[in-house]
């Protein structure tokens, strides 16, 4: 228990900061070191992102910050879509492949870690675009918020790596707005999963004090990162992204061999 807090709150804090999510860092921690099933894994991490996500938003809207409202709506409803869409097939590989989806989960999480790092050591020179089409920005809310529930992780680095290559935002305006975007597309994975899957069994006191430790490292993430400069919020999140792969590729190794 005091392990699940712990991992929620400061993977949380971690997460709201950079903008990332706390599921990019606490699922492969939970696959790694949780002997739960893949489904109670997915959910836990899921409410966990989505109570981060939510108290970090709040956070923001009461302190008034200035967000582009135009691009989030449809990159919020693109991600609902996407969440919906992520969510069902995950459920369909699941039927087919049956234990094969932990293989998948892991081996898209470790291939979309390694582009992100890439595109981070040699992106950096890249012409960045400021896309006004709603319908592209609705389309890109839609493959982010569709990664999100596919790998239960919240879909944050690659959030953050589109909205500063497509938007032309820096790395604090891209982690606010992936913030929202996380949001929308968790509560669109979760209403639609309960609906139609139910609820795993989970252990609900790790699973509160998991939501405990979201909600708070939310509000203190996003605290803290107004202190910090872009530059330093940069090395935070690429820091995140390696340290995500790196337990990525331990977890992937661990299944296979």
């Amino acid at each position: 228990m005091i392990f699940g807090f712990l991992v929620a709150l400061i993977t949380s804090i971690v997460g709201s900061i950079t903008g990332v999510g706390s599921g990019i860092l606490m699922k492969p921690i939970l696959d790694l070191f949780s002997s739960d099933s893949v489904d109670a894994i997915n959910i836990m991490s899921s409410i966990t992102v989505f109570a981060m996500s939510l108290s970090a938003m709040i956070k923001e809207l009461k302190n008034k910050v200035s967000i582009d409202y135009n691009t989030v709506i449809f990159l919020s409803v693109g991600s609902i879509i996407g969440g919906i869409t992520g969510k069902r097939i995950f459920e369909h590989i699941k039927q087919v492949y049956g234990s094969g989806i932990v293989m998948t989960q892991s081996a898209v999480f470790a291939l979309l870690m390694f582009i992100i790092i890439i595109y981070l050591l040699k992106g950096q020179n890249l012409k960045t675009y400021r896309i006004n089409s709603k319908i592209v920005v609705a389309i890109v809310g839609l493959l982010l918020g569709f990664i999100s529930a596919f790998l239960g992780i919240g879909g944050g680095p690659l959030n953050v790596v589109l909205l500063i290559f497509l938007f032309s935002m820096s790395t604090k305006e891209a982690s606010l707005n992936s913030i929202f975007i996380i949001f929308f597309s968790q509560i669109a994975s979760l209403l639609y999963g309960h609906i139609n899957y139910g609820m795993p069994n989970v252990n609900f006191l790790i699973l509160s004090l998991m939501v405990i430790g979201g909600v708070v490292g939310g509000i203190l993430g996003r605290a803290m990162a107004n202190y910090f400069s872009d530059s330093f919020m940069k090395k935070m999140f690429m820091g995140a992204i390696l340290f995500s792969f790196i337990m990525g590729i331990t977890h992937l190794s661990t299944v296979i061999f």
